[in-house]
């Protein structure tokens, strides 16, 4: 097995908030190569109405372009758009994606926040930022460097609230203005296509896509402070694979709420 039991992976990585990386793990999901081919995403699902925004480097003030699915991977490579969707809200794209085996378990599955795909041309810069849901994020083609700071150095980030963002210049920043991030730790993480990586709940990180394709599906649940029905999950665990289809295992949006939603929200 590539992944911890449910009880492991909360024990070692969520109770005390370390990030981890599973190597190559997400190629053991059954739609990997689905997933890393265009081809056969226009040809199965390019009917599906999506929103897109210009530019690669995160502003969360930017205006929205619409188009089909098909319209957006035609497009992609050579337009700076960036597509992120949160596939459990009618995306017929929910049939083809697989819950990872540490979540395998009705106290994570209860806490279930948003599923959501990142998929652009490569080249992609996020803001620095914290998000209030822990995160398990399955990179499918190109590569990510994420630069993060541990959650006990909050006050460092110039980060107003958790889940928000920072307004400091990833690409120029001004240290003058932003002295305390000269205080904070920094970790560095590198995900290859193919790797799994686990990201706490209220840690900073920035996240850089490579020049190439890239493509990513993650998911976001709830804080959990204790591991309540322990007996019952490791029962599960005996019978669950390494992943384990979205659509049996949550219940899904109904179809008339199928939108996506392309922002800069890495």
């Amino acid at each position: 097995m590539i992944f911890q039991i449910r009880s492991s992976f909360f024990d070692k990585y969520v109770k005390p908030s370390r990030p981890v990386l599973f190597r190559g793990a997400a190629k053991k999901i059954p739609s990997f190569n689905n997933f890393r081919n265009d081809t056969y995403l226009k040809e199965n699902y390019g009917d599906w109405k999506v929103q897109a925004e210009k530019g690669k480097k995160e502003n969360r003030k930017q205006a929205q372009l619409k188009m089909s699915f098909r319209k957006f991977i035609s497009k992609y490579h050579k337009k700076e758009i960036y597509l992120v969707s949160d596939l459990h809200k009618g995306s017929p794209l929910i049939a083809e994606t697989y819950i990872p085996r540490p979540l395998l378990c009705d106290d994570f599955l209860k806490r279930f926040d948003a599923c959501v795909m990142w998929f652009s041309s490569g080249g992609t810069k996020s803001v620095l930022h914290t998000d209030a849901s822990e995160n398990i994020n399955c990179l499918f083609d190109g590569s990510k460097e994420l630069i993060m700071g541990h959650k006990k150095h909050g006050s460092l980030f110039g980060v107003e609230n958790t889940g928000s963002f920072s307004k400091v210049d990833v690409d120029s920043v001004d240290m003058h203005k932003y002295p305390d991030l000269t205080r904070v730790p920094w970790h560095i993480a590198k995900m290859e296509a193919g790797d799994c990586f686990y990201i706490p709940i209220k840690w900073a990180h920035y996240v850089k896509s490579s020049s190439s394709r890239n493509l990513a599906v993650n998911l976001w649940w709830h804080e959990m402070l204790d591991f309540p029905n322990r007996e019952e999950c490791k029962e599960q665990n005996k019978k669950e694979k390494d992943f384990e289809p979205f659509a049996t295992r949550y219940k899904v949006e109904p179809e008339e709420k199928k939108t996506i939603t392309i922002s800069f929200h890495i």
